[in-house]
């Protein structure tokens, strides 16, 4: 373990009031005494999240358990060379000792010292991604393990993606659905409604690949990557959707509470080859509902208006939305009804059909 993974583990992962002298450590009397260098993690797996192989390994077989029931269906393009890039990014999870979290939501706490590092923590929990070894370890309790959806959202998915963000595979804040086999990528700040057309778009059969990220390669070609076949949707959607009245919402570690809604298996798309860029705003029933917009200004205003965890990208961010965007986006001015808005999305892909 390198020796600022140490200091960081001494120095941050404390019980309040506590220090590493008084013993107040959440990571316990072994954690302090033995670092755990000898620990035995006999369980591992191999998967290519988002097209990268990345190999899991921990002590326990539940941690596994839970990193094939996340990653699992990516095993399905495991032999597919012209999708699938080797690598030596590797996440070790450790359960260990610790104490037990508050009852209620679990706040996840993350720090990044510098350009090469992110740290994540809880109460029962540490992690730490060294992005230029590509390498991450976390040490978890039970409880937390125990707490699934947050254990996958505050932890796996939080070492996972920042090591991919560093392999090719960067974040931009945006939902993909996939019309024809043109991949729309729907872009605009939190709340203006990329999770209800996404929504919106697979209740009416066309598949999705995101609903809050998609993540973009460039190399060898261009490709975008959707994450998990599941829209969090705003409680609000349900005036639109009368189906989702019984649908109970959640806090989601974000803080956010979300009705989770999970993409059947014919309308879930893990990739995509071909690209438009629309950008999402609020329309006043004035402006024409669709228009286009040069490739400069729609990279410009993504750009400039990163929420936090998309800004660690900012320094290349627009080099892939100028990408993805080709010779021209377009901005939707929404209007109310989701309807409305796929039928302009609809005849945005038949002018994209037309330029080719």
């Amino acid at each position: 373990m390198a020796d600022w993974t140490v200091r960081a583990m001494l120095n941050i992962y404390k019980a309040p009031g506590g220090d590493a002298a008084s013993g107040g450590l959440f990571i316990g009397r072994a954690m302090a005494d033995q670092l755990y260098r000898d620990v035995d993690l006999r369980y591992t797996a191999r998967l290519p999240v988002l097209g990268v192989v990345v190999t899991f390994s921990s002590n326990v077989p539940d941690v596994i358990n839970i990193v094939y029931d996340t990653y699992g269906p990516w095993l399905a393009i495991m032999d597919r060379t012209d999708l699938v890039t080797p690598s030596t990014a590797t996440i070790r999870i450790v359960l260990h000792d610790g104490p037990t979290p508050p009852d209620g939501p679990i706040t996840f706490q993350y720090r990044v010292p510098d350009d090469g590092r992110l740290v994540v923590s809880a109460p029962g929990a540490l992690g730490v991604v060294d992005i230029g070894r590509l390498d991450a370890v976390a040490y978890v309790t039970g409880e937390i393990v125990a707490r699934r959806a947050d254990f996958v959202d505050g932890i796996l998915e939080t070492l996972t993606l920042t090591l991919l963000g560093a392999l090719d595979r960067q974040p931009v804040h945006a939902a993909g659905i996939v019309l024809g086999d043109l991949a729309v990528v729907l872009a605009g700040p939190s709340g203006v409604g990329k999770s209800t057309l996404a929504y919106a778009a697979q209740r009416r059969g066309d598949a999705v690949l995101s609903d809050e990220a998609i993540y973009v390669q460039m190399r060898p070609r261009l490709r975008v990557w959707g994450r998990r076949a599941r829209i969090q949707l705003p409680v609000d959607a349900r005036r639109h959707f009368a189906e989702l009245g019984d649908v109970a919402p959640v806090r989601l570690t974000s803080g956010k509470t979300k009705m989770v809604i999970e993409v059947p298996d014919g309308c879930y798309r893990r990739y995509a080859d071909r690209t438009a860029l629309c950008l999402l705003a609020r329309g006043d029933g004035v402006r024409p509902l669709l228009e286009r917009v040069p490739t400069e200004a729609l990279a410009r205003t993504i750009g400039d208006t990163l929420e936090p965890g998309f800004d660690l990208y900012a320094s290349t961010l627009r080099e892939r939305v100028a990408q993805i965007a080709g010779r021209g986006g377009w901005r939707l001015w929404l209007r109310d009804a989701p309807e409305d808005a796929l039928s302009a999305l609809d005849e945005m892909v038949h002018q994209e059909g037309a330029h080719q």
